[in-house]
């Protein structure tokens, strides 16, 4: 009788615990590498979704980006891409669709 009476006890203890709410889950990360988006738009690209054209920022976002990777070049006198400004360019318009 004593080992049934803890075979009950054990039973209805996991019970209990499998409806006890799981924990929230750990935020998934999404996302790209956009440091060149600015230069290939002045060099005339365009970026499409089922053929109707979208500005890239909002086409990640809207495909569940919520990170994005910019490049920062340390001495960018060669190039007006990937310095401050066009780094803080870039990371406005992330954040300004979310990301």
């Amino acid at each position: 009788m004593k080992y049934c009476i803890t075979g009950l006890i054990c039973l209805a203890c996991s019970f209990s615990v499998a409806a006890t709410p799981a924990e929230p889950a750990q935020p998934f990360y999404l996302g790209a590498d956009l440091s060149y988006v600015n230069e290939m738009e002045d060099c005339g690209a365009k970026y499409y979704d089922k053929s109707k054209r979208q500005d890239p920022f909002q086409l990640f976002a809207n495909k569940g980006a919520n990170l994005v990777r910019v490049r920062l070049w340390h001495n960018a006198q060669w190039t007006k891409y990937s310095n401050l400004a066009d780094a803080a360019k870039t990371l406005q318009r992330a954040k300004s669709q979310g990301m």
